[in-house]
């Protein structure tokens, strides 16, 4: 059947988390270990993280990756990425140097962010495409870049 199409409104990742932030900024919206944050709480850091994405040269089509361990910020970072119009690469933390280098090329990556741990294994050799911006989530990371969330 053809005929006229109504246009689909735009929705992004975070257009839950935000109405959530609006009618219940109070409430628990994600616990990790023996922490806790509210919608708020959760909404402000992604707004903050947003920023910093936007600082360091990322906007609408940027494609974030992140490799390493789960924990909370992958959770900002996504939904920041998604904040402004960017596309977020979960990597296997465990992967291989090679391994790495391959996603972030396939991908397009402009940015990657990273954990001490990962930044450990991808020093300086090369393994990171000179043009990909990196960024630490962990203080005295071996990663050049900067310390990101």
């Amino acid at each position: 059947m053809t005929g006229p199409t109504r246009p689909r409104p735009m929705f992004r990742l975070g257009h839950l988390l935000e109405r959530r932030a609006q009618l219940h900024p109070d409430r628990t919206a994600l616990e990790f270990g023996d922490r806790a944050w509210t919608y708020g709480q959760l909404r402000d850091w992604i707004v903050a993280s947003a920023r910093q994405l936007r600082r360091h040269g990322a906007g609408p089509g940027s494609v974030v990756a992140y490799a390493g361990a789960s924990r909370p910020e992958v959770f900002v970072l996504m939904y920041a990425t998604s904040r402004i119009g960017g596309v977020f690469v979960p990597v296997n933390g465990a992967a291989t140097p090679p391994e790495i280098a391959y996603l972030l090329a396939d991908s397009g990556a402009d940015l990657l962010v990273t954990n001490a741990t990962c930044a450990a294994k991808l020093a300086d050799d090369g393994t990171v495409p000179p043009d990909v911006t990196r960024l630490c989530l962990d203080e005295g990371c071996s990663l050049t870049g900067q310390k990101f969330i």
